[in-house]
């Protein structure tokens, strides 16, 4: 049950997260006024000046040391950030964080707000995203993986 609860809510914490302190900040929040709405990060007004990497973007910290500071220099505030689930837990039970606050970290030094992709489990439509001991181990049910590989909504 934690593990289904980190999972949950990882993404969304580290979604938020800023250059400094998360405990000292308020979260990001819309401002709805009379006749605007403004997003609200830090205590003020902000503009997503937003860029995407691609999926195996993210998988390394040298990675990082290449890719933040020259999306700084571009002034992109806001990067969605594709993270697969077996990095931070290459083995069953065991997590590993290191690439992941390397990241966070990285971004803070480059004032880049991150915005994870979690590949939890379905990315596209396409189941193949879930590592691929979820399939074995009971963590998925099997009707997921049989007949079809395809998720949509009508």
């Amino acid at each position: 049950m934690r593990r289904l609860v980190a999972a949950t809510f990882l993404p969304l914490l580290l979604a938020i997260a800023r250059p400094t302190c998360l405990v000292a900040q308020e979260i990001p929040h819309l401002d709805r006024g009379p006749g605007s709405t403004q997003l609200i990060v830090g205590g003020r007004p902000f503009i997503i000046f937003g860029g995407e990497l691609g999926n195996s973007s993210a998988g390394t910290a040298a990675q990082a040391n290449r890719i933040l500071p020259q999306i700084s220099r571009a002034h992109i505030n806001t990067v969605l950030m594709p993270m697969a689930w077996e990095q931070v837990e290459p083995v069953e039970g065991k997590f590993d964080f290191i690439i992941l606050d390397h990241w966070i970290e990285q971004a803070r030094i480059q004032h880049i707000h991150l915005v994870l992709l979690s590949f939890g489990s379905w990315k596209n439509g396409f189941s193949s995203y879930a590592p691929v001991r979820w399939r074995f181990f009971g963590r998925c049910p099997k009707r997921i993986w049989t007949p079809t590989r395809m998720l949509f909504a009508p």
